[in-house]
């Protein structure tokens, strides 16, 4: 069964809620769980849904995926038994040009056909801000 996890900012106030969940059988302690991501900017999702699944299910081993991955936050998931992305992107991160090219990284930040590119400007925006305070 799916779990989804839905993250806003309003107001620069980010919220979290997991939208269905399916811990019926957390009797299945050696559970292996895959967590995927579209976009991984700054990790913080997807540690939300780790800590999430290891509260309820604290033995589960948990295999991450993301389509895209922010080269900055590349690391910010611990704990995983498996880890993957398709590829670097610089969500609002300066990354040098040497990089750029190594990693062949993507420039701009990263909009899927089912978002709106002025919410992912503002989720950028926000978290960048929190992040300098």
């Amino acid at each position: 069964m799916p779990i989804q996890c839905k993250e806003n900012y309003d107001g620069g106030i980010k919220t979290r809620k997991i939208l269905q969940s399916a811990y019926e059988n957390k009797k299945d302690e050696e559970a292996v769980i895959l967590l995927v991501e579209g976009n991984h900017c700054s990790g913080g999702s997807a540690n939300f849904c780790k800590d999430e699944i290891l509260r309820h299910m604290p033995s589960a081993k948990i295999i991450y995926a993301s389509v895209g991955r922010d080269y900055t936050h590349r690391n910010s998931v611990a704990g995983t038994i498996f880890d993957t992305f398709a590829f670097y992107s610089q969500e609002g991160q300066k990354v040098s040009k040497k990089l750029i090219e190594k990693y062949d990284i993507a420039e701009k930040i990263t909009i899927y056909p089912w978002e709106i590119l002025e919410h992912e400007l503002e989720a950028c925006i926000a978290c960048y801000a929190t992040k300098e305070k």
